[in-house]
């Protein structure tokens, strides 16, 4: 469930590139919790 999601805001990140990198930030951290 949280793959999809995040390629969505990685997507959304190129219209929107301060937004995209708040989101970016937050898939990392996402990431890291999840041991990746």
């Amino acid at each position: 469930m949280i793959t999809v999601p995040s390629q969505s805001m990685l997507f959304e990140g190129e219209q929107n590139p301060a937004y995209g990198l708040l989101r970016s930030r937050r898939f990392f951290v996402e990431a890291i919790a999840l041991g990746w």
